[in-house]
């Protein structure tokens, strides 16, 4: 359910992205593109749809809606060989449905491929980057990213695990990496703490890509998803 929740919320916020950006200019067709760091199988066990598809079905959606003068080029990573397999299938039988989005797939770990992937991104392309890992995201990938004037960011940030663990000392090299500071120490006995976790980890972002890359006005959003029946947070997607 959570990942459900998950894929309608990049869906509506791809397509808002792409129709404010993608609308062509002085009569030339717009190239926009959606890179999908961790992209997995396409398609669930149960028939539901992944990133991948959902990506291409926006793309022809608003190809569409700017009479063909809309272009979406979708990069999909994905490391697992049995999931990429699924993915090379699930896309090219999505193309049929979809034939006017490129799609190029990637086999391998994101980290190992992200240089590839952007030689494909020509200057001035705007480009989506959905940084969906399992397990944690540190910071440094998020501001490799930002590095790129074009680039949006939309991250998958595991609060509750990082909440789970914040006060177990063997995790700690972890979450040094994760936030890259200390002061996430000075959270383990606070109220609201996944809540802090979370400004934090933006804060940082922002913080770092002025720092580290001159950029002064970095927008972050958090956008808590709940436990299926909880009352409480299982993670937080954030655009940045």
């Amino acid at each position: 359910e959570q990942t459900r929740i998950k894929h309608a919320i990049l869906s509506n916020y791809l397509k808002r992205w792409m129709a404010i950006l993608g609308r062509p200019r002085a009569g030339k067709p717009r190239k926009m593109h959606f890179v999908d760091s961790y992209a997995g199988r396409a398609r669930y066990k149960g028939g539901e749809l992944g990133s991948p598809i959902l990506s291409m079905e926006v793309g022809e959606e608003l190809y569409d809606h700017f009479g063909g003068a809309f272009f979406l080029e979708c990069h999909n990573v994905e490391v697992d060989a049995f999931n990429f397999r699924s993915l090379q299938w699930e896309v090219e039988v999505a193309k049929q449905d979809f034939p006017s989005v490129e799609v190029h797939n990637y086999q391998g770990s994101f980290e190992e491929r992200v240089g590839e992937v952007f030689a494909k991104i020509q200057p001035g392309e705007p480009a989506l980057v959905f940084l969906d890992p399992f397990g944690y995201q540190g910071i440094d990938m998020p501001l490799k990213m930002l590095e790129r004037r074009y680039n949006e960011i939309f991250i998958t940030f595991m609060s509750s695990f990082v909440n789970r663990f914040l006060t177990d000392p063997s995790k700690a090299p972890t979450m040094d990496r994760i936030f890259r500071t200390p002061s996430w120490r000075e959270l383990r006995g606070t109220p609201n703490r996944q809540e802090r976790l979370v400004r934090l980890y933006g804060e940082q972002i922002q913080l770092l890509a002025k720092q580290d890359l001159g950029l002064d006005e970095v927008l972050v959003y958090p956008i808590d998803v709940d436990f299926e029946g909880r009352n409480a947070d299982i993670y937080h997607l954030v655009p940045v």
